[in-house]
């Protein structure tokens, strides 16, 4: 008896120009060089402001820099972006460069937005997310060297904290992707470990959430299947030590890959919705959502799609356990909390995740977890089995 066909369509949104293998100081300094463009504005984190990676890129592009802003924090607050692209106004910048991991990029991915349609307000934000449109098509080219592996620069998906409300709003169109992703292996040595390790999860989440997606496609598969197996093998190495800049930029490959699905439309799953949610109401780093919510929503969906779970777990070290059981054990050889009981999150105040997770699960871009949650009473058995 012959299959039925799978039928979709696929819009692939990717950013312009990957760069790869070489320092990101030279790097930028031969793009800036392609884009004509002498007046720079570099976003970073507070933790990177005084690092000699910063000063070496600053001093590769000499008084082509402008200004630095190291104010990007954790989980990109919303203030922190309209003063960011406030500086940006005032130093004149051409072009906007992010030097960090996932919150100094989704941050560059408004404050160029900020620039190109002059929103100085989170009114003007509000209002962009609820019908997202680019007026101006005179673009800000933003430059981007990740430390981590988080991928957000592959991604047209930027999420800003309302600190106030303890809510991350998510920015999603095509036009907030960069144009250039600079992969410089060293980048990554400059990020704590447990950062880059928690993001590597973040990662795996991307590759393992598009093949169990409801809206998987062979393309993105083939991409994630290879991320995947590089992650599996590389993320230990690193962990003991073991890796050079050449696995670093493996790493980074991986990377690369597992944001094939996301960057081309798949939806992910429920470990992405309530990472999300953890993230505005605990402030757990993303990565760390990702070590927490993935074993869990697996476990949680293996009633489901048993059968695609086992096509992955041939690519962890012991093939016998379940697929919710190997990515813990990568987790917790990583030395990553993979409960929420070890970030310390009190079983009795999971009720105050549950309204913002079941809100998160409504967004199209994560809605495509294997298994339908159909209530908030779901989304709570959820966090239990993360606890």
């Amino acid at each position: 008896m012959s299959r039925s066909i799978i039928h979709g369509a696929v819009d692939l949104h990717v950013p312009g120009r990957i760069v790869y293998g070489q320092s990101a100081g030279s790097a930028l300094r031969d793009e800036m060089s392609r884009y004509g463009a002498d007046a720079a504005l570099i976003v970073t984190t507070p933790s990177l402001a005084d690092h000699a990676y910063l000063a070496g890129i600053k001093a590769a592009l000499g008084p082509a820099v402008r200004g630095v802003f190291s104010g990007m924090t954790a989980h990109t607050p919303e203030s922190a972006v309209l003063a960011c692209a406030a500086q940006a106004r005032d130093v004149g910048a051409r072009i906007l460069i992010a030097v960090g991991g996932g919150s100094a990029i989704d941050g560059i991915k408004i404050v160029r937005l900020c620039l190109d349609e002059g929103y100085t307000t989170p009114e003007h934000l509000a209002a962009w997310r609820a019908g997202p449109t680019a007026q101006n098509p005179h673009r800000t080219p933003v430059l981007t060297v990740p430390t981590t592996l988080s991928g957000a620069e592959f991604s047209g998906i930027a999420g800003v904290l309302d600190s106030s409300k303890g809510i991350k709003n998510v920015h999603h169109h095509p036009m907030l992707l960069p144009e250039v992703v600079i992969l410089d292996p060293e980048a990554t040595a400059t990020a704590p470990d447990w950062l880059v390790l928690s993001s590597g999860i973040r990662a795996v989440d991307h590759c393992v959430e598009t093949i169990l997606s409801v809206a998987a496609n062979p393309y993105a598969d083939a991409a994630a299947l290879h991320g995947l197996k590089l992650l599996v093998d590389g993320l230990p190495k690193l962990r003991a030590g073991e890796a050079g800049p050449a696995e670093r930029l493996d790493l980074q490959f991986a990377m690369w890959l597992a944001m094939t699905g996301p960057s081309i439309g798949v939806p992910m799953g429920a470990s992405h919705a309530i990472g999300r949610a953890l993230g505005g109401t605990y402030g757990i780093p993303h990565g760390r959502t990702s070590c927490i919510m993935l074993p869990a929503v697996l476990g949680w969906n293996a009633a489901t799609d048993a059968a695609r779970q086992d096509r992955l777990r041939s690519l962890f070290p012991d093939t016998s356990r379940s697929l919710s059981d190997c990515v813990r054990a990568l987790v917790d050889g990583l030395g990553e909390p993979s409960r929420l009981r070890q970030v310390n999150i009190a079983k009795t105040d999971l009720d105050r995740a549950v309204a913002p997770a079941w809100q998160m699960l409504q967004v199209k871009s994560v809605s495509g977890n294997a298994r339908p949650i159909t209530s908030e009473a779901e989304v709570r058995d959820l966090l239990d089995l993360a606890w």
